[in-house]
């Protein structure tokens, strides 16, 4: 598909595309910036199209809203270093997050550099999320959002933080849809992907930290895609979604049981 995408179309062929693409994955064509069919040249372009951002309202109470439109696949908290892929199916936080970037995952790395793949168990994996966490009284939390063809395709900032870091890894080109979630082990892991951290998850300084402000836009996905949130946060978290709902960009995820008064800004992306 990624070739066909990026073929340069006649002008006069581009609403006929368009409108057929638009049928077959139920796209909405009011909610688009620029809804003159004939100024997309690709299939990518068109997919990457931007929207009317005010039909996007932001919730700004929540701690962490929804980076994109989708639905959702899975969200909870992470269990001796599990994140669920889909019910039934897990990988660990290490095998997604894949390098290690704290002072506490080069300690756990240091420790654990003797031992072969085929000894790696789950208390390696659950020391691995441990080592991840800021404040001892927090938990690692996790929500998938999947993005069909039809859906917006640029992702957002899913609150105020600072990109610190950002890893690229190399892997296959697996589709994400759901109905492959649910046989693929491991899949989110065995393709390429980019991971961003934010600052307590590096050790080094880098002068190229980007802000983000609760929904900057900051990339695009180019054909059917996945994103996976992983952050810490009070052990009184609570998700206002559940697997299966859609969900629009800005929607809230979480938000914290008011009834332990505990900081909002304890979060960390």
């Amino acid at each position: 598909m990624g070739w066909i995408s990026r073929l340069y179309l006649p002008v006069w062929l581009r609403p006929l595309i368009f409108y057929f693409y638009i049928k077959i994955f139920s796209c909405n064509p009011h909610e688009m910036y620029n809804e003159d069919l004939k100024s997309y040249c690709t299939i990518s372009e068109f997919f990457r199209r931007k929207i009317k951002m005010e039909l996007r309202p932001i919730d700004k109470q929540s701690p962490i809203v929804s980076t994109c439109d989708g639905h959702v696949l899975t969200c909870g908290k992470v269990s001796r270093g599990l994140i669920e892929q889909v019910k039934g199916i897990t990988y660990t936080a290490s095998s997604f997050l894949g390098v290690p970037l704290t002072a506490g995952l080069m300690k756990f790395q240091q420790q654990n550099k003797t031992r072969s793949n085929s000894n790696y168990d789950y208390d390696d994996a659950h020391s691995y999320a441990e080592s991840l966490l800021r404040y001892r009284s927090h938990a690692l939390y996790y929500a998938v959002i999947y993005l069909a063809p039809g859906d917006y395709h640029r992702f957002h900032s899913p609150t105020e933080w600072q990109i610190s870091w950002r890893c690229h890894y190399i892997g296959h080109l697996f589709s994400v849809n759901p109905k492959v979630a649910n046989w693929l082990q491991n899949l989110f892991c065995l393709n390429e992907r980019a991971a961003y951290y934010d600052k307590p998850f590096q050790t080094i300084r880098n002068s190229n930290e980007i802000l983000l402000k609760r929904a900057d836009n900051f990339g695009d996905f180019n054909f059917g895609s996945t994103v996976v949130l992983v952050f810490e946060a009070p052990d009184n978290l609570v998700f206002n979604v559940k697997p299966g709902d859609p969900i629009k960009l800005g929607q809230s995820l979480c938000d914290l049981d008011r009834q332990n008064d505990i900081d909002v800004q304890d979060i960390k992306q």
